[in-house]
């Protein structure tokens, strides 16, 4: 179901480290690439985000208080699985590398 995300239970897997402000001076100018058994499925960056980084936790700070080390998901680029022809699915064999620019990999196999 699209509509669950990234909050199904045991997705949005983070880790292993989280990286400081200090490391990533602006947000909003990172390649992001997802490859899924060995072939790029998504290649986008942050600066085609509908909303930038400062925009969203502003707004989120309307109404609720953003503590230190909160975690805000932005998003992905285009071309999701699920949405795809053919459709994919993550199934138990398949493995999914997520690159962020300046942040580095998250392997998933």
């Amino acid at each position: 179901m699209p509509c669950f995300s990234k909050g199904m239970d045991s997705s949005c897997l983070l880790g292993p480290v989280l990286v400081s402000t200090a490391i990533v001076s602006d947000p909003q100018s990172l390649e992001i690439n997802a490859i899924y058994n060995s072939k790029t499925v998504q290649e986008g960056h942050t600066s085609d985000m509908i909303f930038g980084v400062c925009e969203l936790i502003a707004y989120l700070s309307q109404g609720t208080t953003i503590e230190p080390g909160t975690i805000i998901l932005t998003g992905i680029p285009p071309g999701i699985g699920y949405f795809r022809s053919p459709r994919i699915i993550l199934g138990d064999e398949d493995e999914i590398r997520v690159y962020i620019e300046q942040i580095g990999s998250l392997h998933y196999e």
